[in-house]
């Protein structure tokens, strides 16, 4: 069966991916509707295809039109590739969400993924290392082990 493709459903599914704003999703959307402009054409005259002449053919035109619409689903996977690769957090959220969107949206890769996670989340700030004991020679030693030096001054001499 052909895949069904709800443009409501995809705004409020583009909407609520991780790092999708409403620009990015309306972008997201007009982008993916060019990608499958003809696949979704094909399909409609498929369909139509089907519905007209079932009768005329003896049904034999229904299994060229599922021939011919299930080849334009696998197409739409290809296709959507580089969008998939441009908009990859989108991608993966909705083939977690729709299962039906996972013949029609191609896989984005790792590198895309963590591209876009890191455009998101801002470049990762490296650990401090911390530093444990005393802050200065004169503090109180507070870890078992350590010595309380004392502080020496220049010029200073002291005599025991």
């Amino acid at each position: 069966m052909a895949p069904q493709v709800n443009k409501n459903q995809l705004k409020e599914l583009f909407a609520k991916a991780e790092g999708c704003d409403k620009e990015r999703a309306a972008e997201a959307e007009i982008e993916l509707m060019k990608v499958w402009k003809w696949p979704l054409f094909w399909m409609r005259c498929c369909a139509c295809w089907m519905t007209y002449f079932c009768l005329c053919t003896l049904c034999t035109s229904c299994c060229c039109a599922m021939y011919c619409m299930g080849k334009q689903a696998l197409s739409m996977e290809q296709l959507s590739k580089p969008w998939a690769e441009k908009y990859p957090l989108i991608a993966l959220y909705l083939r977690a969400e729709d299962p039906g969107m996972q013949t029609m949206i191609a896989e984005p890769s790792a590198e895309a993924i963590a591209r876009r996670k890191a455009e998101v989340n801002g470049p990762e700030k490296p650990a401090q290392e911390v530093m444990e004991g005393p802050r200065d020679p004169g503090q109180a030693a507070d870890v078992p082990g350590q010595m309380n030096e004392e502080v020496k001054q220049p010029g200073l001499v002291l005599e025991p």
